[in-house]
């Protein structure tokens, strides 16, 4: 009799723990033993994670926006084997040119709604004898003639379709005549570089530096620098930006529209700078 209770009572114990191990395992099913997977949950993001229920920590990756560079004449593909034939004036080579595109800020809408790179640079003001930093989000990409060429111009998180951009010829003042220590050698505005595009804080950067050949004989040196050569331009393009992983703007520069009705064997420095920074917006187009 007492083996057959104590049977019973193992029985009893064996459902007990078999229901209990079922409870618990249902329970785990349904929430209490869940783990919510972690991913990059912004929508904006390269690797935005539909099925993720927690945010990840900074693991969120986005696009760059780049800025590629194509140089023509006539429609034709320009480089520093060209002779550019412009009209009442002598043939013209260019054997190097470097200049400053800046401030580069996407338009949907108005130019109340306008989008840039999420990077920053440290940009250093002087009061009297007090050195002083704040963080400035500047897009700026420096350009050089020959092969077209993609430039890294930092990260872009505004998927979107925009409707033009903002871009200045040079370097804005607040930027130009900054202390610019803290910036980083692969940025286009390190100081340190061998083409010599800064010369002080004082003066800043050369906006352009260009060394032409002129009718297989002459040479030429032209240099733009100075705030007032500095030109804010607002160009019309649509950019379709809404995809979560392309963001490239193809710029081409036409060197007949931005050279034309320029005598550089002839005209003085100060004519032909200001003549270039007043026609740059016509020679920019969009590929």
């Amino acid at each position: 009799m007492h083996s057959e209770n104590s049977s019973r009572n193992m029985i009893s114990k064996s459902k007990i723990q078999w229901v209990s191990i079922l409870g618990l395992t249902l329970a785990c099913s349904l929430s209490a033993c869940y783990e919510h997977p972690e991913g990059c949950m912004d929508v904006r993001a390269a690797n935005y994670d539909v099925k993720a229920d927690q945010p990840c920590d900074d693991c969120c990756k986005y696009p760059e926006l780049k800025l590629t560079v194509s140089h023509f004449f006539e429609g034709n593909p320009a480089d520093t084997g060209t002779f550019l034939v412009l009209e009442d004036v002598p043939d013209v080579r260019i054997r190097s040119l470097t200049f400053y595109v800046s401030d580069i800020k996407l338009i949907n809408g108005s130019h109340d709604n306008e989008s840039t790179i999420e990077e920053v640079i440290s940009v250093g003001k002087r009061t009297g004898n007090l050195l002083s930093y704040y963080d400035a989000k500047y897009a700026v990409a420096k350009i050089k003639f020959g092969p077209a060429k993609t430039i890294p111009l930092g990260t872009f998180k505004n998927a979107d379709l925009y409707k033009g951009m903002n871009i200045n010829f040079g370097i804005s003042e607040e930027i130009n005549h900054s202390v610019m220590d803290k910036i980083s050698s692969g940025h286009a505005l390190y100081t340190k570089t061998s083409d010599g595009m800064y010369l002080n804080e004082s003066d800043g950067y050369y906006f352009l530096k260009m060394d032409l050949q002129i009718e297989d004989q002459s040479f030429r040196s032209i240099t733009i620098q100075g705030d007032e050569l500095f030109r804010m331009m607002s160009l019309e393009n649509d950019f379709d930006f809404r995809s979560r992983t392309l963001r490239t703007i193809r710029m081409g520069i036409e060197y007949k529209s931005w050279f034309g009705g320029i005598d550089f064997l002839s005209e003085s420095d100060s004519v032909i700078q200001q003549k270039l920074s007043d026609q740059f917006k016509f020679s920019v187009s969009f590929l």
